[in-house]
């Protein structure tokens, strides 16, 4: 996609600058995607547009897509509830020692991002906004 005009243009309201929206997808910052493109591994596809708001300014973000999802989980050790082979109920998850990923979809569960605590310093190092880190264990009781 490289050297392609952006895909199209979208209205944008926002009074708070952003790095990450989260609404029928996940849309980043060109901040947000220089520092996954610098720190994550290249599981990801990023799609440009533009986003004008009513004075006209404009304003290129990115729809972020993985390529593959993860899998992370160590069902051994982890209390989850699953049905045809996707995740309903999180109670408690373990991550295997063999993830290395820090930026990623969880395979059997691709609605939210997984990072890593080294991930999320970058991010508050770098001064990343938008962002609501939750702890998976609390994000999925019921």
């Amino acid at each position: 996609m490289s050297g392609e005009n952006p895909l199209l243009k979208i209205l944008f309201e926002g009074k708070q600058d952003t790095d990450y929206i989260s609404r029928d997808g996940d849309v980043i910052s060109e901040k947000l995607k220089s520092v996954l493109e610098k720190y994550t591994s290249h599981n990801l596809k990023f799609i440009p547009f533009k986003a004008v708001n009513r004075a006209g300014n404009e304003k290129t973000f990115f729809s972020v897509k993985f390529l593959t999802n993860e899998n992370c989980i160590d069902l051994n050790k982890s209390d989850i509830t699953l049905s045809r082979n996707r995740i309903r109920k999180i109670n408690h998850l373990v991550l295997s020692e063999d993830c290395k990923s820090d930026f990623f979809k969880i395979d059997m569960y691709d609605y939210d991002i997984v990072i890593s605590d080294k991930l999320k310093a970058i991010f508050e190092t770098e001064n990343i906004k938008g962002i609501e880190y939750i702890p998976i264990d609390e994000n999925y009781k019921v």
